[in-house]
Parts: structure tokens; sequence; C-alpha cells
């Protein structure tokens, strides 16, 4: 039974492919009124749309237990719900809800925030670094703080919190297929800054404690934070070889006109631009 549907993909949030637990989480925004850092859901909200989630997965998924055993994800998914016994705001019951899903190892089985908290999120100064983690560590790849002198340097700890807590916490909510650990790590690495947000609930201003160059001693940077938007900003005009323009896709014929050759650069992004190109190719 496929249940799955395509969807748009945002900026560093990928969309539910199990639209149950999608809705799970849409329902407790259906009574948001406030941000999502301020409204606090009860415990018997969390646990209606909770109640909702673990069935429809249990029910529809077409490979719940291919890579993990149905007693080790029962106690995960048990787990998340006793923990389910105190008032949360939606960023709380997100970390909370990621959890099991990211542990059935399903790459296209995700917990994803919604247009209105992913906004909030990204208005929030986040890391001015885009960040790549490597063997359980993680380094500076771009430095948008310093005009990049801080580039390749490693961190050791974020307001206080070691990096080996982060990236376990990062990890243990990230959702891919199998034990790869490599899609992971090059996943929380590009989401680095908005998972310090909604992950590990760290916010501005940033504390961040680098290990020295050489047999140098650690350094501590203070860093008000940049939104979203401003790093992406940034980015465009400090790295462009990091935004190479490419075409939604591209129709070549081969052979004398007998075979073609469709070429996709990417999916789920511009889909007005994608569905002109169909109809024309």
């Amino acid at each position: 039974m496929n249940n799955t549907k395509a969807v748009q993909k945002k900026p560093y949030f990928r969309w539910l492919s199990m639209s149950p637990v999608a809705g799970a989480l849409w329902l407790a925004l259906l009574h948001r009124a406030e941000a999502a850092e301020a409204k606090k859901f009860e415990p018997a909200q969390m646990r209606a749309d909770y109640q909702i989630a673990r069935p429809a997965l249990e029910e529809a998924h077409p490979g719940l237990y291919r890579y993990a055993k149905k007693s080790d994800l029962d106690c995960v998914f048990d787990s998340a719900e006793k923990a389910l016994d105190h008032p949360m705001d939606f960023f709380e019951f997100y970390r909370l809800m990621a959890i099991p899903i990211a542990a059935i190892k399903c790459g296209h089985t995700d917990v994803s925030l919604s247009p209105e908290a992913r906004k909030e999120a990204e208005s929030m100064p986040g890391l001015p670094f885009d960040v790549r983690v490597m063997d359980s560590r993680a380094f500076i790849f771009r430095d948008y703080a310093q005009a990049g002198a801080l580039a390749g340097r490693e961190i050791q700890s974020i307001n206080g919190v070691a990096i080996g807590q982060i990236i376990s916490t990062m990890l243990s909510a990230e959702s891919q297929d199998g034990d790869v650990q490599t899609s992971r790590q090059g996943s929380i690495g590009g989401n680095f800054a908005l998972n310090l947000i909604i992950l590990l609930g760290l916010r501005a201003p940033y504390e961040v404690v680098l290990a020295g160059c050489g047999t140098g001693p650690a350094q501590a940077v203070h860093l008000a934070g940049l939104t979203h938007q401003e790093r992406s900003t940034l980015s465009s005009k400090m790295y462009p070889q990091d935004h190479p323009k490419k075409d939604f896709a591209s129709l070549k014929w081969l052979d004398d006109g007998h075979i073609a050759l469709l070429t996709y650069s990417s999916f789920g992004t511009a889909v007005d631009e994608g569905q002109a190109f169909m109809k024309r190719a």
C-alpha cells in the first residue's frame, strides 16, 4: 500500500511522506494562536495527536520494521508517549516526536515544521556559520561572523553544551535510510544553525568554544547571530561558488532524434518552472 505523496520541499526541512503523522503535528497547529515558543499544549492535546500518528504508521507504513526491530521501535515509541506528561510548546513537542520517527530509519518518513513554525525559527538569530560534521566532530565551513577568519576551526561547545551532545541530539532526530551515518552527518551539518534552535533550544547570543590551533589554547568567541535570510544573503555574496545556477531540467535529443535524454537537476523545487518545462517537453 503506497500512501506517500509528493509535496514541495522547503529550505532546511523536508515535508512528511507519511501524511497521518503530518496530520498529527498539524492538528496541534490548528489551535495555535500565538508564537510556537509562547503557546503551550497540554498533555491531553499532545497524546491525542500522538495516538493518531503511531497507529497510522503501524497500519500503513510498508517498511516499518525493515531497519528496526519491532521490540526496539515499540520501546522508543512507548518512551516518547510517557514523556508527554507536562505542557510543551510546539518545538518541544516536535523534538519529542522526531526521535521515534527517526528511529524507523526511513528517509521518506519524516517530521517537518509547519510553514509558520519554520518561519518563526528562521527569523531567530542563528549561528553565523555553515558547519560540516565529520566523524562526530563539527567544523566551521563558512564563517559569516569574522569574514571567513574562523573557517576550518573545530567547534568544541556552544552555549556551554558540548559538541558531542549537540551532534548526538541532532542525529537522534535525523531521518535517513538504514544505519548509514555519513548521510546523517551531512544532513545535520547542512541544517546545523536551525537544528540548534529547534532541536537543542539554543538561542542567541552564542558563546562558541573553538579548539586551539596547533598546540594553542581553546578560544571562546561571542556571536550575536544571523537570521536565515541574512545568512543566505551573505552566502550568495561571499561564496557565489556555493550557489551555481542550474536549470530545472534539460531535454536533449540523441541518435538523430531517436533517443530523448531528460535530465533533472533537482526535485521538489521550482514547481511552476517545472510544470512549464514538462509541458514544453
